[in-house]
């Protein structure tokens, strides 16, 4: 896992809005983009923050899009880095599977959804006793390797010498993109689709 846990949402960057060409990910970006992610996992690459939505029934219909479409989950992080989810056994750690989910763990910032607070409000009865913890989100590998690949599209070959990377999401026409991205400060054109990570049932099911 990474070192530092980023913060998910803070104000959104003033670019946000601007037209920009989208970045749809190929096969070849996400196989950078898994590479792109067990560097990040093991401490190197930039610090990269995703800004959520400002509005709370955007931010709202988001975390829903993500959980029930991206598969998303919730968990609450204890002081030494262990996450707890409202499965498993009481007071025992959930082992991550590596191969499954993404060690790029973000911690959300500002008010949550009513849905997410209750999921927290469930893993924190499910353990009971666990102390101080910190909410968490927690997303499968290939939305990050679509993410991460797409921002190193975006970047260009800079990429491995950028210390910060900043953006934010946004849902258009059921979709989730990037856009409003920042490389140490200096406002890049694009935004990634992250449309290739959705499940297949809802793909099938035509909620995107």
């Amino acid at each position: 896992m990474a070192g530092k846990v980023p913060p998910d949402d803070r104000s959104v960057p003033p670019h946000a809005e601007a037209a920009a060409l989208t970045v749809i990910a190929d096969a070849s970006t996400v196989t950078e983009g898994r590479a792109l992610l067990r560097l990040l996992e093991h401490g190197s690459g930039p610090s990269i923050e995703i800004v959520w939505p400002p509005s709370a029934s955007t931010r709202e219909r988001l975390f829903q899009r993500f959980k029930s479409c991206f598969g998303m989950r919730v968990a609450l992080m204890d002081g030494g880095g262990g996450l707890y989810v409202a499965t498993g056994r009481q007071r025992r750690p959930w082992e991550l599977n590596l191969d499954r989910y993404s060690g790029f763990v973000r911690k959300p910032t500002g008010r949550l959804s009513a849905d997410e607070r209750g999921e927290l409000k469930d893993v924190r009865a499910h353990h009971g006793g666990l102390g101080e913890t910190s909410p968490v989100r927690v997303f499968p590998r290939r939305v990050d390797a679509l993410l991460l690949g797409g921002l190193r599209q975006l970047v260009g070959d800079d990429y491995g010498g950028v210390a910060a990377v900043r953006a934010a999401y946004r849902m258009r026409e059921g979709s989730v993109l990037v856009v409003g991205v920042e490389a140490d400060g200096r406002d890049l054109p694009g935004e990634i689709d992250l449309t290739g990570a959705v499940a297949p049932a809802c793909r099938k099911g035509g909620r995107i």
